[in-house]
């Protein structure tokens, strides 16, 4: 939260701010991708990526510059997705596209991304968990069980499970279509 980005290496700390190339001093999301390339994304100054012994505004990402990135995820094709607070991109070809609005990510906060083979995985502020396979997209919401809209986190462990942070409704699993919510009745200190 105004810092920037720490570097510890060697037992040694490096900053990296807003004279290191990285646009805004607020770094909301941060993603090694297959390629060894450092990806940052910042709050309202777009996307950064590391070049040499400092950062770059992301070639092709004109259409991020002014925007805040939350969430970045590699999915199994290469493809590099941009989580914004107003939809989500699609980082391919040296450029990033926003989605088209008929897939219903269009205008949602994305805060969580996870790539597993079966698609991507979209944690939004206020409609639940999108998964976006085959350019269908299929929503997880309180209809279907979630405890709560908004989504702060996602991982996909390795047996396949999608777990699913969310804000006041504890954690989701997501198992074979079927969710199963942890919560402070489990044991959680909090939901």
């Amino acid at each position: 939260l105004g810092g920037g980005l720490v570097c510890l290496e060697g037992g040694k700390f490096t900053r990296f701010g807003a004279s290191e190339g990285i646009p805004g001093d607020i770094v909301a999301a941060l993603y090694a991708d297959r390629a060894g390339r450092l990806w940052a994304g910042t709050s309202g100054q777009g996307l950064s990526l590391l070049s040499g012994n400092g950062f770059v505004r992301a070639p092709g990402s004109a259409a991020l510059a002014t925007r805040s990135v939350r969430s970045l995820v590699e999915d199994g094709d290469g493809t590099l997705w941009v989580g914004t607070e107003t939809g989500l991109f699609r980082f391919s070809e040296g450029e990033a596209r926003a989605l088209p609005g008929e897939t219903g990510l269009a205008n949602d906060a994305i805060l969580a991304l996870a790539a597993d083979s079966s698609g991507l995985w979209i944690g939004t502020e206020s409609s639940g968990v999108k998964h976006l396979a085959a350019g269908t997209v299929t929503t997880y919401g309180e209809e279907e069980g979630l405890p709560h809209e908004r989504v702060w986190s996602l991982a996909v462990d390795r047996d396949g499970n999608l777990w699913i942070g969310t804000d006041g409704g504890g954690l989701a699993r997501l198992h074979h279509g079927a969710l199963t919510t942890f919560d402070t009745h489990n044991g959680l200190t909090n939901d």
